[in-house]
């Protein structure tokens, strides 16, 4: 999945520059109002707009996922919006402690959703380790410990099955068979398919095309399930070779970024019902 144009994101930072920082007594002030009756609506803004750089400073945190920058930070905006309407002032602590784990959360479940269309991670263990295998793995190779799964389960505080199941699931992550093997080359995944199936038997050779037929297939009637905006939408933002970012296909289209991720949720959400369950057509010569 392709990043953010470093330009776009430059231009985004700046505009929030814009929003002055709050002191103590200013964010307090404008926290009572938030849950007031009259003025509320204006007061949420002020407290969202003056922390959306902090919400930049988060996403960057995750920037190693390849999603784009600008997708996570405004996932980060909603959770920072939830927080605010549930900023109590007078509890004592600052917004921004307090709406760090919203805005978190909200990134990491975007994260989860968007980085492949099969879930790897569904307990509490699975979604930690999604976040912190590979950076704990990193951390021990500089150390000198050996990153054996028996290893790193220590470490983490998990089963060795738990480490190895990830792994699994990470290893697995979905491609796409026209993609590059790498990103100066021009040589794709079908491009090895096609080679390997030289040395194959030709009943080797009818079961592997006979699979891909059935996987296009397969993903072919899942697009179709959708809507005509959810699937221009999917095309745009997952399935091409250069994807654009929700505000470039929101241009395209005539919607706000907002709605453009609405609905690029909700087509993802379908798309992975439909592959996860046999709501499809089945294999050739199937009952």
């Amino acid at each position: 999945m392709a990043t953010s144009a470093p330009e776009d994101l430059d231009r985004y930072v700046r505009d929030i520059e814009r929003f002055p920082l709050l002191t103590r007594e200013e964010e307090a002030n404008w926290g009572r109002i938030a849950r007031g009756a009259n003025g509320k609506d204006h007061a949420r803004s002020v407290l969202v707009n003056c922390n959306l750089r902090f919400v930049v400073k988060v996403a960057h945190e995750y920037k190693g996922h390849d999603v784009p920058m600008l997708d996570m930070i405004q996932e980060g905006n909603i959770g920072l919006m939830q927080a605010v309407e549930k900023f109590d002032p007078d509890r004592g602590y600052r917004l921004i402690s307090y709406a760090v784990w919203w805005i978190r959360s909200a990134i990491q479940k975007f994260i989860m959703r968007t980085w492949s269309l099969v879930r790897v991670g569904t307990t509490h263990v699975q979604r930690m380790l999604f976040y912190k295998l590979r950076s704990t793995r990193l951390a021990m190779a500089r150390e000198g410990f050996p990153d054996t799964p028996e290893a790193l389960a220590e470490r983490l505080g998990v089963r060795p099955q738990d480490i190895t199941t990830m792994d699994l699931r990470l290893s697995a992550r979905d491609f796409w068979l026209d993609a590059p093997l790498e990103a100066d080359s021009e040589t794709t995944h079908v491009d090895v398919l096609a080679q390997a199936a030289d040395t194959l038997t030709p009943e080797e050779q009818a079961h592997v095309s006979g699979v891909r037929e059935h996987v296009q297939t397969w993903v072919g009637a899942a697009m179709e399930r959708l809507n005509d905006r959810e699937r221009t939408i999917v095309n745009l933002r997952l399935m091409c070779d250069e994807p654009l970012t929700r505000q470039q296909v929101g241009i395209r289209l005539g919607l706000s970024r907002e709605r453009v991720r609405q609905i690029e949720h909700d087509a993802v959400r379908k798309l992975r019902t439909l592959l996860l369950f046999s709501d499809l057509p089945a294999e050739q010569g199937a009952e």
